[in-house]
């Protein structure tokens, strides 16, 4: 027989969408049809928990949500290692460069020893310096610069090792002139000392230079008349607002080439020093350009540096002192010395304060470890 008419829209079915199905006693009377079936699994399907594809709007909207903090972490990433502090060394076949950050190892300086600005303006390029020429070195060979003034300030020291760690310290840290005050006023005249800690070597090898209290200068002046090597060398550390914006730079050399005279070689190193200084600062380029330090080798360069052709060297403030080293110093000490100092020190006197000259970190000895070293002494210096 042909299928019965729709109910009406005043059936139970239409005005009340939740209408349980079993209970529809229509429906139990209607024969079973083709039609009814269809009829029937679309009531089912109307009156059954949404499906899951219903949810994806909730789901892609997570995904969203997560890959915008992928991505904001990504872009977190890179711009760490863009301003992140490291050396990077690069060679074509006419010129060698080295471009150095070392902006959060200078600020760690500075938080640590309590540096003044004309202070931080010495010693950061001081072991921007020390960084460049520790980064061509092996293993954990290592270099110091001492700049021995005979102005205000008597010292500037700063000490790298091949493997990025770099350390350094200023005579007068509080030591202020006015904004603006040229550098080599602090030290003066003087001698710069350059030692190389070399593997194989019992002593350390030292170069001795005049110095005129300007970093830049001086290095330069040392590289070309103890490694006889034309060189330009550009470091700083730029304050704004008292906050340090940026420390690093670059140093460039030039290459021996063949049949080219030594007169020659320094007439086309000129033409490359003109043409980089022409460039903005690297500063500039990393600031305003948004440049990495890898884009900066190049554009310094002046042509593409292949990958093999470059060496990056991660930086960092790190100092090796440890409670143990000062220990047994203690434990050398007379023993007229030993027991003023332990008095003293026990007084939290200042003038028995242990402190590393290196990185300012403070260590106090309780009675306990003052009994420790006597009984080592006691033992004759058997642990």
């Amino acid at each position: 027989p042909p299928p019965p008419p729709p109910p009406p829209s005043s059936s139970p079915l239409s005005s009340s969408p939740a209408f349980p199905i079993a209970n529809c006693s229509l429906l139990a009377l209607l024969p079973i049809t083709p039609q009814m079936n269809i009829l029937t699994a679309s009531l089912r399907r109307s009156h059954a928990p949404a499906p899951l594809r219903y949810q994806r709007p909730c789901v892609a909207q997570s995904k969203v949500t997560r890959r915008a903090e992928h991505s904001e972490a990504r872009q977190a990433y890179f711009e760490k290692m863009r301003l992140g502090d490291r050396v990077i060394r690069a060679s074509t076949p006419k010129i060698r460069i080295a471009v150095i950050n070392n902006t959060l190892a200078t600020e760690t300086a500075r938080t640590k020893h309590g540096l003044s600005e004309f202070t931080t303006r010495l010693l950061g390029p001081a072991m921007a310096g020390a960084s460049i020429l520790a980064s061509t070195m092996k293993g954990e060979e290592r270099v110091s610069l001492t700049w021995a003034g005979k102005g205000q300030l008597e010292t500037v020291y700063a000490e790298a090792i091949r493997t990025g760690e770099v350390r350094g310290y200023v005579s007068d840290a509080a030591y202020a002139l006015p904004v603006g005050t040229p550098l080599n006023y602090g030290l003066g005249g003087g001698s710069l000392t350059v030692s190389e800690i070399l593997y194989g070597k019992k002593t350390p090898y030292n170069s001795v230079v005049e110095m005129s209290g300007n970093v830049s200068a001086d290095l330069e002046h040392f590289y070309n008349q103890v490694e006889a090597v034309p060189t330009r060398v550009e470091l700083d550390t730029i304050i704004l607002g008292g906050t340090i914006a940026w420390s690093g730079g670059y140093v460039l050399q030039a290459l021996p080439q063949p049949g080219v005279l030594p007169g020659e070689l320094r007439q086309e190193f000129a033409k490359e020093v003109a043409r980089v200084g022409a460039l903005p600062s690297v500063y500039n380029m990393l600031m305003d350009s948004g440049k990495s330090l890898a884009d900066i080798v190049e554009v310094l360069a002046g042509e593409s540096v292949p990958a093999a052709n470059t060496q990056t060297q991660p930086l960092q403030f790190y100092c090796r002192c440890t409670k143990a080293q000062f220990v047994k110093q203690i434990a050398m000490l007379p023993p007229a010395d030993y027991d003023a100092f332990k008095k003293m020190h026990l007084n939290h006197d200042d003038d028995s304060a242990i402190k590393c000259q290196f990185c300012s970190e403070n260590y106090m000895l309780t009675e306990s470890e003052f009994g420790e070293i006597e009984d080592f002494k006691v033992n004759g210096g058997e642990e």
